[in-house]
């Protein structure tokens, strides 16, 4: 085959790798016709194909007759994308080669099937080039509502090499009927001619591949503007599908008048040429002119003061929930809105994407017996029938007697027991819904077992949750609770105080027992244990009235004391010393003691370095509990001093005399307090000879040494004389001398 001349002046081999791709594509199509995901079931007649408007295309308000395929049987089919990527789940195919050429993966860029068949002429214009291997499902239709639309997927392997090029195949769907003309063919009984409804959203554009790309342009790669791109969805190596592109789902529709008959041509063609195939997705169910509305009640009566019924407006159409519906009705019955129940706007809207709308239909209670009344509701439009429109009733029933609640229970327990609260329901609506709170079991009648004082109330609606009663039992409990002022103390006289902060009053009394054999009725009693150790402190609540106990207990341990001493490890042994020194010694108690000396506030079990007095040192010890005791340190040198004696002292008499006051010396003296007093017991004179004195040493304590020193004076002067001068004296009288 001759190779085409592009508009650049450059040779494109594109007849001849279609031709080689057409024969590939035969040979595996004789093998296989499951590559991937996407399945095909390929139609075996015309006449299979024709029953497939009914039994696949068709949704609902719209009938269909006088059905025509035009084309090969294989060129059609059904399809399933149930799980795969490819954006429609199933429905018929159109193809201009071989409904299965569809099947993924798209690992052929040149896959196709001539059919060998000739054109379309409306597609021709669509396509302003010649077209070939066209495909043709065409029948009549009446919608039962104003809106024809049904979803489809354009899919070709033209794309996207061939965008922008002589290669557009094209596809139409071909409208013709009551208010419609337009310049494309149409049936004898179709005058005006007919319309094309495949468009872009929005446009009066035609869907083809030169409308809707990615910006290839005659087999050169992308380099934009891409056309109408958001449609368009490139398949690569997709696995699911082996078109090269695709477009999204999109939507058909036009405007129609219900009850009408209607022409349409669903057509498909190669052009350029008869090689790459492209295929038309239909969805399933999705041609219909479902705009119809259904009303219904959710029950066919309600109570008074009834707020949970409403009015639910349906698609009719419920497999195309894609465009927003609307309608509107009327009110008629015995019931006066606005009276007996609420007003409510008498229209509807369905928005897109949404099935149903519910109007609540609000009865209030007036206690006012009027029997039973009525609410039906017309649609001004038929739903779906061409015939009468649609209606829904619901009757009001009277609920004109009040809700009435009593309840009963006793008011004071003990702790510990349990008493019944009943709940009495009568009049309005059965079956009640009600229940006791504060953990109460679930039920009217129930047994509770509060351990505080508690108040309980009962809450019950109607079955139209229009009234509401509520009713209170308040349970006193008796408890025996108290406080004590400690729960551990020392044995050191200290008592106990305990206060009753349970039941009070006249109707309760008390008592206590301690632990150790002793009790008390008082409310708020005292105690003092005399001996160390753990007590079990009970108090007893007797409520007189049903003669009931309630008791509770707590543990009181009385820990045992510590004693200490103090010893006075060392006196201070001079005057204004601080060598004195005092230690405590610690017996019972709880052992972890502490311990604090005044004056000082030294912490350790001794303490040195202290001066003459009385100290007091403080032991705590591990629970608490102290003891004190004192130590006085007083001055006391016990070591005398220490005293040498001169040697003898040899002295002569003093001149003319017969003593000698001659110094002897002084003897040595040392004391550990310092200098010492020393004396003598004869200071002289001393007289010629031995003399043997005493010296006496006496510290600042008293404390005294001796020794003792011979003095020895020697009378080393000569005597002298001097006579007196000559005497003349008488004889004595009568004597002779």
């Amino acid at each position: 085959m001759e190779p085409t001349l592009t508009n650049e002046g450059t040779y494109r081999m594109k007849s001849f790798y279609k031709i080689l791709s057409v024969v590939i594509a035969i040979a595996a199509f004789t093998t296989s016709t499951t590559k991937a995901q996407i399945s095909v079931d390929q139609a075996s007649s015309v006449s299979e194909v024709e029953a497939l408007v009914e039994d696949v295309l068709l949704g609902s308000c719209v009938t269909v007759s006088n059905v025509n395929y035009i084309g090969p049987a294989n060129a059609s089919g059904t399809f399933d994308a149930s799980g795969t990527t490819f954006t429609m789940q199933n429905g018929i195919i159109l193809t201009t080669g071989r409904a299965d050429v569809a099947i993924g993966p798209d690992d052929d860029n040149n896959a196709g099937v001539d059919q060998g068949r000739v054109g379309d002429a409306d597609l021709t214009v669509l396509a302003t080039e010649t077209t070939y291997d066209a495909v043709i499902l065409e029948f009549d239709f009446v919608p039962q509502d104003d809106t024809l639309r049904f979803n489809y997927v354009f899919a070709s392997e033209e794309y996207p090499e061939w965008v922008n090029s002589e290669y557009n195949d094209v596809f139409g769907f071909f409208i013709s009927g009551p208010g419609i003309s337009g310049p494309y063919s149409s049936p004898a009984g179709f005058p005006n001619g007919s319309t094309n409804i495949a468009l872009i959203p929005g446009t009066t554009t035609p869907v083809a591949i030169n409308n809707v790309n990615n910006g290839y342009s005659a087999n050169e790669p992308a380099n934009g503007p891409c056309d109408n791109c958001a449609y368009y969805v490139e398949n690569g190596s997709g696995p699911d599908l082996q078109y090269d592109g695709y477009t999204t789902v999109l939507t058909a529709q036009a405007v129609v008048t219900p009850c009408q008959t209607y022409h349409i041509r669903l057509a498909i063609a190669d052009a350029g040429d008869h090689i790459y195939d492209s295929g038309v997705f239909l969805e399933a169910g999705s041609f219909s002119s479902g705009g119809g509305i259904t009303v219904d009640f959710t029950n066919v009566e309600i109570e008074e003061g009834c707020s949970d019924e409403y009015l639910v407006f349906r698609r009719v159409n419920l497999s195309d929930n894609s465009f927003a519906i609307g309608a509107t009705f009327s009110i008629g019955g015995t019931a006066t809105m606005g009276v007996d129940y609420d007003a409510f706007p008498l229209s509807v809207s369905i928005p897109a994407g949404q099935d149903s709308v519910l109007i609540p239909i609000n009865v209030p209670l007036d206690f006012t017996i009027e029997g039973t009344e009525s609410i039906i509701v017309y649609m001004d439009q038929p739903p779906c029938d061409c015939l009468a429109p649609g209606s829904a009733t619901i009757n009001i029933i009277d609920n004109d007697v009040p809700l009435a609640l009593t309840t009963t229970g006793e008011t004071t327990i003990c702790l510990g027991q349990s008493t019944n609260l009943t709940a009495s329901v009568s009049g309005s609506l059965p079956p009640y819904t009600g229940s006791w709170n504060n953990g109460a079991p679930a039920g009217a009648n129930v047994s509770v077992s509060p351990t505080n004082t508690t108040t309980y109330t009962y809450t019950v609606t109607d079955a139209c949750n229009s009234q509401t009663q509520t009713s209170t039992e308040t349970v006193t409990v008796i408890r025996p609770d108290f406080s004590a002022n400690d729960q551990s103390q020392c044995l050191d006289g200290n008592s106990f105080s305990f206060s009753n902060t349970g039941a009070t009053g006249g109707s309760v009394t008390h008592y206590w027992t301690f632990g150790d054999g002793n009790s008390s009725t008082n409310e708020n009693p005292t105690h003092t244990y005399l001996a160390d150790g753990d007590y079990t402190v009970t108090h007893y609540v007797i409520f007189t009235a049903t003669n009931c106990t309630a008791s509770a207990n707590a543990q009181m341990t009385v820990f045992p004391e510590p004693t200490v001493t103090v010893n006075v490890d060392a006196d201070v042994i001079c005057p204004g010393g601080t060598d004195g020194a005092l230690s405590a010694s610690v017996s019972g108690g709880t052992a972890g003691y502490g311990y604090s000396w005044s004056p000082g506030g030294q912490n350790s079990p001794s303490i040195s370095g202290v001066g003459v007095g009385t100290y007091t040192v403080t032991v705590t010890d591990a629970n608490g509990c102290t003891d004190n005791a004192s130590g006085t340190v007083v001055q006391n040198d016990p070591t005398p001093p220490t005293i040498t004696c001169p040697p003898t002292a040899n002295i002569s008499t003093d001149a003319g005399l017969c003593t000698s006051s001659a110094s002897i010396g002084t003897p040595s003296t040392s004391d550990n307090c310092g200098v010492a007093t020393t004396v003598v017991d004869n200071a002289g004179p001393y007289s010629v000879g031995t003399t043997t004195v005493t010296w006496t040493v006496t510290d600042v304590n008293g404390n005294s040494a001796t020794c003792t020193q011979d003095v020895v004076v020697t009378d080393d002067e000569n005597p002298s004389v001097t006579c007196p001068p000559t005497a003349n004296i008488s004889t004595d009288a009568g004597l002779c001398t």
